[in-house]
């Protein structure tokens, strides 16, 4: 974990962090803070809480790390990192696993931004750009504002289901 001398002066409370990404182990995690840290951006790097213990059930799919930054910079953080990705040629990515995926696929990801890294949303820039597909961004543009609408417009509840939930659970607690 990170933690700024210099805190006080800066004015930078632990709990202005917010969360911005988790890892699996501190390799993956490292290669992150060494940005941060070249650009001067403060961060906290957690281990996360388990309630099971990794020796009865393994190492799975549980992140171990937490990297919180300032909600400040994240779009700070994410134009670095896509800064890196636009340099790199197909050759730096050919072993990625999106290179799996199909076309229609990667080009998913786009409309989809919120549910990848911005490092895959680059990585499948770069695979489709030497695929011979060109991925516009005004397209990718009006395609998240599209589905941010669609998400802020919610959903409509089914009246008789949210009254069988409402009395199933008066009756559990009843009893």
């Amino acid at each position: 974990m990170k933690e700024p001398l210099d805190r006080e002066l800066a004015n930078i409370n632990p709990e202005n962090f917010s969360f911005y990404r988790d890892f699996l182990n501190l390799e993956e995690a490292r290669a992150l803070t060494v940005l941060l840290d070249e650009n001067n951006i403060p961060y906290r790097l957690e281990t996360s809480d388990t309630i099971i213990d990794t020796a009865i059930v393994g190492n799975g799919l549980i992140p171990q790390f937490v990297l919180k930054i300032l909600s400040e910079d994240f779009i700070r953080i994410n134009k670095l990192i896509e800064a890196q990705y636009k340099n790199l040629s197909f050759e730096d990515v050919k072993d990625h696993y999106l290179n799996e995926l199909e076309n229609d696929e990667l080009e998913e990801i786009f409309e989809k931004q919120d549910e990848w890294t911005i490092e895959n949303v680059n990585v499948a820039r770069i695979i489709l750009s030497h695929r011979g597909i060109k991925i516009e961004e005004k397209e990718i543009k009006e395609q998240r504002a599209e589905r941010l609408a669609g998400i802020r417009k919610g959903k409509r509840g089914s009246i008789f289901w949210m009254t069988v939930y409402y009395n199933g659970t008066n009756l559990w607690n009843i009893y």
